[in-house]
């Protein structure tokens, strides 16, 4: 539900979807499935039609909040190589990436992952974006 969660940062206090926000908070946590169509229906006393314009209106005043230039404020960002090679696992904090490589291309990393694998090329096979609290993290995974 971190989706929610985000949501509920940027649209949340708005007046107008603030039954909605109310009754989604209730299955916030993981153990909690979301709501069905009928029980919002139920909850906040709206038609299917009525609830699907609300869901639209906040679809697009959502885009319209993220594409505005401080929409999210990143502060850091965070790169991480994992590299396997023999069932082993090495996993490398770095500074910056000039470019990041795509799933399928082979990087060359001698200067970065240990001699102890016995190969310095490694292929990419997962990326991973993750942002919260201001930070991005990427997660490079890559197997020899």
């Amino acid at each position: 539900m971190y989706e929610f969660q985000f949501l509920d940062k940027f649209l949340g206090d708005k007046s107008k979807y603030a039954p909605l926000f109310t009754e989604l908070r209730k299955y916030q946590s993981e153990e909690n499935s979301p709501p069905l169509q009928k029980d919002l229906l139920k909850a906040l006393g709206m038609n299917r039609i009525s609830l699907m314009e609300l869901m639209n209106e906040l679809f697009e005043e959502f885009q319209r909040q993220l594409w505005s230039p401080k929409a999210y404020n990143i502060k850091e960002t965070e790169i991480w190589l994992l590299a396997v090679s023999n069932n082993e696992m090495e996993i490398v904090g770095i500074e910056s990436l000039e470019w990041i490589p795509r799933i399928g291309e082979t990087v060359f990393l001698h200067s970065l992952i240990p001699v102890k694998f016995g190969s310095s090329y490694f292929t990419v096979n997962e990326i991973i974006h993750e942002i919260g609290g201001g930070v991005h993290k990427i997660e490079i995974h890559m197997h020899d």
